[in-house]
């Protein structure tokens, strides 16, 4: 489909990215250990990460994610909101806790003369926007822009030092979490971990609304590696008035190749 699907860590703690995803090469994020194009601000938030751990608690973070080359026309006007689906996918994710596209919350305090994205002849025929406020989604469907989206994750409910709660008899103990961690990741902040995992579930949903939107008899061709619950999820989707083939094949427990294919 030509989709491209990306995404990096933009915040961890309070140490956030100043600016968006124009001002930075996003492949960059792919460089250090915390997935965030910014060197500087990455050894930040690593050191912050450490610093967190060594005391026993956790971090929170937050993970953008865009999508470039989206055709225009996917998603539905009311019930079927590509934006929705964006959300309910992302939401899905262990640990997530806020979702939003486009401006997002910040388009609570701006004025509708600075944030309408007005329509221009693109000059190939077609049409474009002069501006992506809306994050490449207007009505609920995709216009052809860039769509870029932020993803809250709350800190890792799992601490290293005593925490209380009660047993099966409703009485109060202290329990102390024992198990592996990652020394740098797991134990103090899972953000970053959720910039990489969340692609295929990405390009699943895309290939999804894509099957849903095509009135073509040409075959359309999918394949990238995804988690057998994603892949499930996927042909839950499928149009049920269309004929199509999905084939699962299992490459290891936890991972499977998914095909699918309209004639």
């Amino acid at each position: 489909m030509g989709i491209s699907v990306e995404a990096y860590t933009s915040q961890i703690g309070s140490i956030a990215l100043p600016y968006d995803y124009r001002h930075y090469d996003v492949a960059a994020a792919e460089t250090n250990a915390v997935r965030c194009p910014d060197a500087e601000k990455a050894e930040e938030m690593a050191e912050l990460i450490r610093r967190v751990k060594g005391g026993g608690d956790t971090v929170g973070g937050v993970v953008t994610a865009l999508s470039v080359a989206v055709r225009a026309g996917l998603g539905e006007p009311v019930f079927g909101k590509l934006h929705a689906a964006l959300g309910a996918a992302m939401l899905s994710i262990n640990a997530a806790k806020g979702f939003e596209y486009g401006e997002g919350f910040a388009a609570a305090s701006g004025r509708g003369s600075a944030l309408n994205d007005a329509f221009k002849p693109d000059g190939q025929g077609g049409i474009t926007t002069q501006t992506n406020h809306s994050g490449g989604i207007q009505g609920g469907i995709s216009n052809g822009q860039t769509i870029y989206f932020r993803i809250a994750f709350k800190p890792v409910a799992t601490l290293l030092h005593p925490q209380s709660t009660v047993n099966l008899q409703a009485q109060p103990i202290r329990l102390q979490a024992r198990g592996r961690h990652d020394p740098l990741r797991r134990a103090a902040c899972c953000a970053y971990r959720r910039s990489d995992g969340g692609n295929d579930d990405l390009r699943l949903l895309f290939c999804s609304r894509r099957l849903h939107a095509s009135n073509d008899p040409h075959i359309i061709y999918y394949y990238c590696s995804v988690n057998c619950q994603a892949a499930q999820l996927f042909i839950s989707a499928m149009p049920i008035n269309r004929p199509c083939g999905f084939v699962l094949t299992p490459i290891k427990s936890s991972t499977c190749k998914a095909q699918s294919e309209t004639p």
